[in-house]
């Protein structure tokens, strides 16, 4: 028995040298790289288009976005919800790699720069998003003196200056630095499919106004290299998948004007973000000095009146008058103010003012400008009916916003009066009490107080505390905080009495006129520019509406009913996240593809659909592909039998496909790379019988990874001609397409590639948002 054993093992070392040795004549174009032990299984990994970069979905609670260098695998920073229980569903790159977008179960799509995972912009969605693909366009069909238009803000406005010293160029800025256009197209729950020029301005919101979708839900979609079609898969109510082929003529036939009006939005956006900035820091600013000494005197005015013994004004002016305070006020003023509060107060308002009006007239009023100078442009183009006027820019909306940032524009105008006028007079007045209370104290008054200009003490007094005692107002010696508040002005400026503004208010021809900017004396500051962003959303998102009612559907296509999905287990999405287009002769062929294992999990199938876009109508190819001998010498590879674990887009009519050897004897995983271009005529046409691909699949490019126990997805990057493959326990193998297999250089890393040490340099290491 013990012989026989030996006997028994020896012949199975034997097969495995043997089959070792086959192995190693095979995938001389897939060279694996390296292996590596990431910090956290990966639900989905995406590689970026242009760096060795991955982001990738954790596994644990499907919530957080993990950013990975992969010559290391090290985690560059972790993106965690934007709310508590919020789920990522979907997640895509940008096509040049600076961006990610990401789709969340909160009803919300979230843009992040890359380089640090900062916020550029967020995204609300009337439903659920469930798939997000973004893809660039091809050159612009003119239609019209398009080139009649330059933009020439970037000569004609001053450069703003930095909020900080070390602040850099606003990052939305770096999205628009690209050539030609790219759409985002978010897809999701109750019809919704919106389309977002560079990822961020709204251009089509399909379901709002068409009704056509909102009973399916839209799984995944994606636009032609064209932009001439929209083409989703959507899933009924009663569960039947469909593919539907929308023509969005405008997107492909005004993709000039679109990219025009998308510009000024970028740059519009990146101006609000500035304004944001010097928001923040002027409410930082804002200092509680002040308001504590209107607590102070309120209560000092308060007990006079229920004593009866006259008010706080008539005591400050005998003060100012005669130089001889009452009773009451020289205690008030040395034991409630005291002398440290007020040389304490001085200082803080020589920061505070200084500060405000340097945020106020340098930052926020040429930010706001330089909106108002692009709304300018955009008024003017709006009026160019048969260009952009197709498209759905609206004057009416463009005038009212134009109307709302001159409305903003006026009230920096005001505070900035209101600054210098009451620093002026709120300076003179605290250093007047200051010496007072010096004098009260007996102690020296320095002669840099001996300067005070009295009237401007006497204006002082006059504008805080005349009046309060009939009105039962309350005084209010700090009055620009108030603009910072979203809520109505509670101590409004006098208006100024001059004989222009007199004339307009008794011309209702001129004061009506929609060539007059009005003045709100009501709102605040943050309440003027909280409309102006609402009145910029709506003028530049209307053409989102007109061009989603020129969409029409030119064909739906049954793909699968719903007795025949609950035969299949899905093992990705529906549908696997893009389309793949190739044109000939002017025929556009879109493929759609998704993994489907048998009831059994003895046989899986990848389902193939090709839609060929005809300029009227099109046609439906379908074919199912299983994997069973690989190429074309079964001495070669002697494997008939695999399991599909896997697959992903390599690049145009290319795939590569994750396998699992089912054969007895053999136990590995292998990595493909399928061309569908190769499936023939005859192929497409079988209805009843699934098509071997292995036939298709070249011996060099089939790889069988030793030692991988459990393989459980890949992905790819056509790109950068390299793919990964995770193992269940958290390795990560890389490969390279189109090397050399050399077993001397299998180890060999990924930090060898050049464009690695410059990329680490881009990325902010380990930063957790």
């Amino acid at each position: 028995m013990k012989f026989l054993r030996l006997v028994k093992e020896h012949l199975e070392m034997d097969t495995n040298e043997l089959n070792t040795s086959r192995c190693s004549k095979l995938g001389t174009g897939i060279k694996q790289l390296d292996e590596k032990l990431a910090a956290s299984e990966m639900r989905e990994m995406i590689w970026s288009p242009k760096m060795d970069l991955v982001a990738a979905i954790g596994l644990a609670d499907l919530s957080e976005v993990v950013l990975y260098r992969l010559h290391a695998l090290k985690k560059m920073w972790t993106f965690s919800p934007p709310t508590e229980g919020a789920k990522v569903t979907s997640l895509v790159w940008d096509p040049i790699g600076k961006c990610i977008a990401l789709a969340y179960t909160n009803n919300q799509v979230i843009i992040l720069a890359v380089e640090k995972a900062t916020v550029l912009y967020t995204h609300s969605t009337s439903s659920v998003p469930r798939k997000l693909t973004w893809l660039s366009v091809g050159e612009a069909n003119h239609h019209g003196n398009i080139s009649c238009f330059k933009d020439e803000s970037e000569h004609m406005l001053p450069k703003l200056p930095p909020i900080q010293r070390e602040t850099e160029m606003d990052p939305s800025f770096k999205m628009i630095n690209r050539e030609g256009l790219n759409y985002l197209v978010v897809s999701g729950d109750a019809g919704l499919l919106n389309i977002y020029v560079y990822g961020l301005l709204l251009i089509a919101s399909i379901d709002k106004d068409t009704g056509r979708l909102q009973e399916k839900t839209v799984c995944s979609s994606c636009l032609t290299n064209s932009g001439s079609h929209l083409v989703s898969v959507l899933e009924d109510s009663v569960g039947d998948i469909y593919l539907s082929a929308l023509k969005t003529n405008l997107l492909s036939n005004r993709r000039e004007e679109i990219r025009t009006i998308a510009d000024k939005f970028v740059k519009i956006i990146s101006l609000l973000e500035h304004c944001d900035a010097s928001i923040t820091k002027m409410t930082e600013a804002w200092e509680d000095g002040l308001l504590e000494l209107d607590r102070k005197l309120n209560h000092f005015s308060t007990q006079k009146q229920l004593a009866g013994e006259g008010t706080v004004l008539n005591d400050f002016l005998e003060l100012l008058l005669f130089g001889t305070p009452s009773e009451e006020l020289k205690i008030f003023l040395t034991d409630t103010i005291t002398e440290r509060g007020m040389k304490k107060l001085g200082v803080t308002l020589q920061t505070y003012y200084k500060t405000m009006q340097e945020l106020l007239t340098i930052n926020m009023q040429g930010a706001v400008e330089a909106i108002f100078y692009h709304l300018n442009d955009l008024h003017g183009l709006s009026q160019w009916t048969d260009t952009f006027g197709i498209i759905g820019l609206n004057t009416d909306s463009v005038a009212s916003a134009l109307h709302a940032c001159a409305s903003l524009r006026l009230k920096i105008n005001e505070m900035q009066g209101l600054l210098s006028n009451g620093n002026k007079n709120l300076k003179s007045f605290s250093y007047w009490l200051y010496t007072v209370i010096l004098r009260i104290s007996n102690l020296p008054v320095p002669d840099y107080y001996a300067s005070i200009d009295y009237s401007d003490v006497a204006d002082f007094l006059n504008d805080n505390f005349k009046g309060l005692e009939d009105h039962g107002s309350h005084i209010r010696l700090e009055r620009v905080g108030q603009y910072l508040k979203n809520a109505d002005l509670t101590c409004q400026p006098k208006p100024a009495d001059h004989s222009l503004w007199n004339t307009f208010q008794s011309c209702p021809n001129l004061s009506d006129s929609k060539f007059m900017f009005k003045a709100q004396p009501t709102k605040s500051l943050i309440q003027l520019y909280k409309q102006l962003s609402e009145k910029l959303l709506e003028a530049l998102t209307t053409p989102s509406v007109t061009i989603a009612k020129e969409v029409e559907i030119q064909t739906t296509h049954k793909l699968i009913g719903k007795c025949e999905l609950q035969k299949l287990r899905h093992k990705k999405e529906l549908i696997s996240g893009c389309f793949q287009e190739k044109t000939n002769d002017g025929i556009q062929n879109m493929y759609s593809i998704y993994l489907t294992d048998g009831k059994d999990n003895s046989e899986s199938r990848l389902f193939v659909t090709k839609l060929a876009l005809l300029n009227h109508g099109s046609e439906l190819y379908k074919t199912e592909l299983i994997f069973g001998l690989l190429g074309q010498d079964e001495d070669l590879y002697p494997c008939q039998q695999h399991r599909i674990v896997d697959f992903d887009y390599y690049q145009d009519e290319e795939i590569v496909v994750l396998l699992q050897q089912k054969m007895e004897g053999y136990k590995s995983f292998v990595t493909v790379r399928l061309s569908l271009e190769s499936l023939t005529s005859q192929d497409w046409a079988r209805t009843n019988e699934a098509v071997e691909a292995g036939k298709y699949v070249s011996p060099s490019y089939i790889k069988v990874l030793q030692n991988a126990f459990n393989a459980v997805q890949i992905s790819a990057s056509g790109k950068r001609d390299i793919s990964s493959v995770m193992l269940s326990n958290r390795r990560v193998r890389l490969f390279i397409f189109d090397g050399e297999d050399d077993s001397d250089e299998e180890g060999e890393s990924m930090s060898q590639d050049p464009s690695a040490s410059a990329d680490d340099d881009a990325i902010s290491s380990d930063k957790e948002n």
